[in-house]
Formats: structure tokens, C-alpha cells, sequence
């Protein structure tokens, strides 16, 4: 597969407006399968609101001029996000999404 994807982190408002997200990732080469393992740079967030989420982004490109079809799957320990992530917040307003 001639796939490349890097990540990032943003936060998101609760009126959904994009307000500021961590530098991508490095590139890594997608395999036809496989499991790829990111460590999202540090970021020194502003203190946002209680209803902020934050979202992870997808960046893929190619190295080839053809199509490509990429599967994302969720809910596998395969794709489980680990954060570090500690404020004040209750718990239900540290929600991640996964992608769009």
C-alpha cells in the first residue's frame, strides 16, 4: 500500500468551532495491514470550557498517483486511545472522537 497517515490532536468548542490543536505527528507508512502507534506531541492547551471535546485528525496521503481505500476500526483494544490528560473537568466532558 503506498498510504502515508500522521495524527493530531484539536480541541473542539462546544459550539463545534475548531479553536487549536498539537503539531501532526511523523509520518508513517501504512502497511496492508497492521496496527500503527502514535505519541501525539505535548501541547500546552488553553483552559477551553467544561463542553470542549477534543478530536483526533486523520492526515493521509499517498506516494503513488492511484486510489487507495483505508479501513479505520474501532471499539478493539487495537484502536484505544491512552491519554494523560488530568483538569477539573467532570469525566464526561473529556470526550474523544475519532476523526470528522
Amino acid at each position: 500500500m503506498n498510504m502515508l497517515l500522521q495524527v493530531r490532536a484539536e480541541r473542539i468548542d462546544s459550539d463545534c468551532v475548531f479553536r487549536e490543536a498539537t503539531a501532526f505527528t511523523s509520518t508513517q507508512a501504512m502497511g496492508s495491514t497492521g496496527v500503527l502507534t502514535f505519541t501525539i506531541p505535548t501541547h500546552n492547551w488553553n483552559p477551553g470550557n467544561a463542553g470542549d471535546i477534543i478530536r483526533i485528525a486523520y492526515s493521509f496521503s499517498t506516494t503513488a498517483h492511484a486510489g487507495a481505500d483505508v479501513v479505520i476500526e474501532t471499539g478493539t483494544t487495537d484502536t484505544e486511545i491512552v491519554t494523560s490528560i488530568t483538569e477539573g473537568a467532570p469525566p464526561v466532558s473529556r470526550r474523544i472522537f475519532i476523526g470528522d
